[in-house]
């Protein structure tokens, strides 16, 4: 097994991944779009639609945005339950696969913190 120097998250970890997720889902713009084979399906509706274009602005959906906004929430406030590891792995769980069914964008923007709650042995598979 893979040892690492983390073994729960620290607060002031949760609070960078905070800032971190918050920025790049709410305000982070950019011109590169990472096409998906699904954006026929999730340009439908006006919650999942895509900028696609080549424009300088976020290519995160208003979705997103929400998860944005709701995400660095959690980080904070999973430091006062005892017992938090089985919601985290599926908050992040279902944040790895929305961001992998629905934008290419958003998964790349959320490799770091897949990374790191992997890496602070902060998931469960004991569900």
């Amino acid at each position: 097994m893979l040892k690492t120097p983390f073994k729960t998250p620290s607060m002031s970890m949760s609070i960078i991944e905070s800032i971190y997720i918050f920025y790049m889902f709410s305000y982070f713009k950019t011109k590169t779009y990472i096409p998906h084979p699904l954006d026929y399906i999730t340009s439908s509706t006006k919650l999942t639609k895509h900028n696609t274009t080549k424009n300088y602005e976020s290519k995160i959906c208003p979705l997103g945005n929400i998860i944005g906004y709701i995400l660095p929430i959690w980080f904070i406030v999973r430091h006062s339950i005892e017992n938090y590891k089985k919601i985290n792995t599926i908050i992040i769980g279902l944040l790895f696969i929305g961001c992998l069914i629905s934008n290419m964008n958003a998964f790349v923007y959320a490799i770091p913190i897949f990374i790191i709650e992997y890496s602070t042995n902060n998931l469960t598979l004991n569900l």
